[in-house]
């Protein structure tokens, strides 16, 4: 629990992140993305201008942090 209330601290601090959106939330998801925004991780289907990954697909999830470093970096590496 510790972790997540460190992280919660930082949401609005401009770093690239990914956005965890639950359909149950009652919120708008696009009220919620910001520019440092890099994807939504989500429980439900989305139309947004950002890469939607499933939330239940912990392996895509990391496909995609991986992608993001590899590019960020320049590195080919595994």
């Amino acid at each position: 629990m510790y972790w997540n209330q460190q992280a919660e601290r930082f949401k609005h601090e401009p770093v690239d992140k990914i956005l965890l959106y639950r359909h149950g939330s009652g919120r708008d998801a696009t009220a919620l993305v910001d520019a440092d925004t890099l994807a939504v991780a989500t429980d439900t289907p989305l139309t947004l201008a950002l890469p939607c990954l499933d939330l239940n697909q912990p392996a895509q999830i990391a496909a995609f942090i991986r992608d993001w470093l590899r590019r960020r970096t320049g590195s080919a590496g595994d």
